[in-house]
């Protein structure tokens, strides 16, 4: 099947595949898809390594990098001493914001909200 999507990147598929798991990002692309790997969990360095497997395990397929953050929380306080503007610009949780309005998706608790983007900042880790 040939669609923008394929023709964009090659693909012998309209197959996408976001994990945070780099065998999964390696073996969807090469199948014909494109593999995405989830980094908003990775530390710099730990994203180096995972980008640097995927390298030597891909050959010539494409994949993607999700470096998303999306959360309606503007509190990254856990986030050491970071300019909150470095971290996510005021249009990104703005656009963020507007989509999860549109689409009527549901708040979180602002303590559970607040809680879980402290922890995916600071730590890397997902919740």
């Amino acid at each position: 099947m040939r669609t923008a999507l394929t023709e964009m990147f090659g693909l012998e598929a309209p197959i996408v595949a976001f994990s945070h798991c780099r065998d999964v990002v390696v073996e969807a692309s090469r199948a014909g898809g494109l593999g995405v790997l989830g980094a908003e969990a990775f530390t710099v360095e730990e994203l180096a390594v995972e980008l640097a497997w995927i390298e030597d395990h891909i050959g010539s397929r494409p994949y993607g990098v999700d470096v998303l953050i999306a959360t309606r929380s503007t509190d990254i306080s856990g986030y050491g001493n970071a300019d909150p503007e470095s971290v996510l610009p005021e249009r990104n949780r703005a656009f963020v914001s507007d989509l999860l309005d549109r689409y009527a998706v549901p708040h979180l608790p602002a303590d559970e909200e607040d809680r879980m983007t402290r922890d995916r900042l600071h730590t890397g880790r997902n919740t």
